[in-house]
């Protein structure tokens, strides 16, 4: 998968975790080889939560959570570190599948367990033999070629009938958003995999110990970040007599540091935007990108960026962060956890206060934040029961839901509790995995709720630990002050813009995308890092605007809005 690291949920107590794959639960097993059938159609008996509505008999009322008869389904997993199955266990037999199997009557088996990096060849292949598991997570262009080839189950009429309203709450978040790249007309060939909604959405975080030493305010614009970012550079705020100080961190991936900036002036770099007329533009050929490159050709010029960043990846970039040398970080609702919270401990004082990207000129800033969903998990074609996915979901929603009346959700409960699996990362061990895409703002209701009232005994058992932090974070704790920053600065931050600007393409790259896609963006990140580090002038972006069309640009968006016209 590209770019995944550091996009993570923070789920209850669990450690911070830096790398994530996005797919989270959902194509992350370990291995132990394959097990398990092929083509399986094995359970072929009416044997779906019933809801019997002939004449003939009185309608029985539906179980969402358990069938009346074992199934067994087969599944594919990927690997994330086998060594952490204790002793006599493995990806196919294990605690968690029989948990499975005893709450919901849905036997597991795996096709193959293999190291992500190989996963997505074993799905290609099964593709191309057309011998696929029963249930497993595909990325979207693996969902998009399942679809062409016609070897995927209409998920609609299950989802209507068995998703529970908790699995709906999840799936259909942003009213049904989240199902883009799988819907084709009426049809939907896939659930989502879903990840928190906040994931990707800015969060400013300034040194305020600088700002009390220059006697600065909070900026309530953005030109008046931009100059607070200026004298964090050029009024030696740590006090050293050097000129070692920086106002902004960027690096070289041109990542959401850069997006957020772009932001401001309604350009969206990287992303697809769709016009008045519903045809989709790419956000990186919009005049308006040029002020943006504008000002930070100024700031580099000026050294309120640091002048190597052209060399440094988004975590090498960090290490200055750590240091305490930059002024201004534009990240997430968790940086505090990772980059900052090393900052006080390298810098005696060292302290942040957060805000929201603000806009320009006072105006609404509007942020391009991605949907968070890494693909699908989906159903092949002629299984027999493609409604043990929805059981599955509904099942995970309770939990996410902390519903310890379910069955599933209380035997999770217990398994996360014993010590055999506290370093297991057991969530990675589903076949199937989700979270609620409001999860960490729910976290900030239950903290700031338990925090009014003074006691957590109304909140969830699995979130105590985490509140406990936050608390002591509050409290003035050195060693937990990133959990309060976390949830109780970050979380409702990243979520107060009321106007968010998602990517218009769903799909995969079309035929000239594949092609010439990776050239493409090579030339548009090395002609913006010219602009920027003044090695190109400023207009050079028309020029690079043409270049990109001739080159393929305009061959892809063509190609792309046929595909759109022919899905109305």
């Amino acid at each position: 998968m590209k770019n995944k690291a550091l996009r993570f949920t923070l789920f209850g107590c669990v450690a911070l975790t830096l790398v994530l794959t996005a797919a989270c639960g959902s194509n992350n097993g370990n291995n132990t080889g394959e097990s398990g059938n092929k083509t399986n159609d094995s359970a072929t008996t009416n044997n779906a939560p019933t809801d019997n509505t002939s004449a003939e008999k009185p309608a029985e009322e539906i179980d969402y959570y358990k069938f009346k008869e074992p199934v067994d389904v087969v599944f594919a997993k990927s690997v994330f570190d086998v060594k952490v199955y204790p002793e006599g266990e493995d990806p196919g037999n294990n605690a968690v599948y029989k948990m499975i199997e005893q709450t919901t009557n849905i036997k597991p088996t795996n096709k193959f367990a293999v190291p992500y990096e190989n996963y997505r060849e074993r799905i290609k292949l099964g593709i191309a033999s057309n011998d696929l598991p029963d249930i497993f997570f595909a990325e979207q262009a693996d969902v998009d070629q399942l679809i062409k080839n016609d070897m995927l189950e209409d998920l609609k009429p299950i989802y209507d009938k068995y998703a529970t309203d908790k699995t709906k709450q999840i799936a259909g978040y942003k009213d049904g958003l989240l199902f883009s790249g799988a819907q084709r007309e009426d049809k939907i060939y896939g659930m989502p995999n879903v990840s928190d909604s906040l994931n990707g959405s800015p969060v400013v975080y300034i040194r305020k110990d600088w700002m009390d030493k220059l006697g600065a305010q909070m900026p309530k614009t953005f030109e008046e970040l931009i100059a607070l970012a200026k004298r964090f550079a050029k009024e030696d705020p740590d006090g050293d007599g050097k000129p070692d100080t920086y106002g902004l961190s960027m690096n070289n991936q041109l990542d959401l540091k850069f997006t957020a900036l772009m932001n401001a002036y309604g350009a969206y770099p990287k992303v697809y935007v769709k016009d008045a007329d519903g045809k989709l533009n790419y956000g990186s050929l919009n005049p308006n990108m040029k002020q943006g490159l504008t000002m930070l050709a100024e700031l580099y010029k000026e050294g309120v960026i640091d002048k190597e960043f052209v060399t440094k990846d988004m975590p090498k970039s960090m290490e200055l962060v750590s240091q305490g040398k930059v002024g201004i970080l534009i990240g997430e609702f968790f940086s505090p956890l990772w980059p900052l919270q090393d900052v006080p401990k390298n810098v005696k004082g060292a302290d942040f206060v957060s805000m929201p990207m603000p806009g320009l000129g006072g105006s609404e800033y509007q942020p391009n934040v991605p949907i968070n969903v890494s693909g699908y998990f989906v159903v092949r074609k002629g299984f027999a029961h493609p409604e043990a996915l929805m059981v599955l979901l509904n099942n995970l929603a309770e939990t996410s839901y902390s519903n310890l009346d379910n069955a599933w959700a209380k035997a999770w409960s217990e398994l996360n509790k014993d010590p055999k699996y506290a370093n297991a990362s057991i969530n990675n061990w589903l076949p199937v995995f989700n979270d609620r895409p409001d999860a960490n703002t729910n976290r900030y209701n239950l903290f700031t709720d338990a925090l009014k009232s003074g006691t957590d005994q109304n909140m969830p058992a699995d979130q105590r630990v985490t509140f406990q932090n936050v608390k002591k974070g509050k409290e003035g704790d050195a060693a937990n002050w990133p959990w309060y920053k976390t949830f109780l600065e970050g979380v409702p931050n990243a979520s107060s813009y009321k106007t968010i600007v998602y990517n218009g393409w769903f799909g995969s790259a079309t035929e000239t995308g594949k092609l010439k896609g990776a050239s493409l963006l090579d030339l548009e990140n090395q002609t913006f890092i010219k602009i920027i580090v003044g090695k190109s002038p400023v207009d050079s972006f028309d020029d690079f605007a043409k270049q990109y069309n001739d080159l393929g640009g305009k061959q892809i968006l063509d190609e792309m809005n046929a595909v759109l016209a022919t899905q109305k």
